[in-house]
């Protein structure tokens, strides 16, 4: 009569080792997805809280696009006082919208320059 033991290593002598393998490499493959995932969340998070504020870093505002600020310094009653504080002249047309980090201009032109500019003195 065969023991319960002796089936279980039977069994065990049975069971091919790279099939073993390959499900050990599996599982930290798995393990490893799931933490770069966290990582990329948590990255996302800390995105979205920097993008707050009067800056403007990406297109429509934020990560979110939701062109808006919490900036309450223009309304509709002083809109008409607004004028042209100072203007800067590029070799070609500046096709995309530039990006404002805190008071610096970031603009690419189409004549092969990005043009970093001082937003409180140009």
């Amino acid at each position: 009569m065969i023991s319960i033991l002796q089936l279980i290593q039977q069994k065990a002598a049975k069971t091919p080792l790279p099939k073993l393998r390959g499900m050990r490499l599996l599982a930290v493959l798995l393990i490893v997805v799931a933490l770069l995932g966290a990582a990329l969340g948590a990255i996302h998070q800390l995105t979205t809280a920097r993008a707050a504020g009067s800056d403007w870093p990406t297109f429509l505002h934020d990560t979110q696009r939701t062109a808006a600020s919490g900036d309450t310094l223009i309304s509709t009653s002083n809109a008409s006082q607004l004028a042209l504080k100072w203007a800067f002249k590029t070799g070609g047309p500046i096709a995309a919208t530039p990006t404002v980090v805190g008071n610096t201009v970031y603009a690419g032109s189409w004549d092969g320059y990005e043009y970093a500019l001082n937003a409180t003195t140009e």
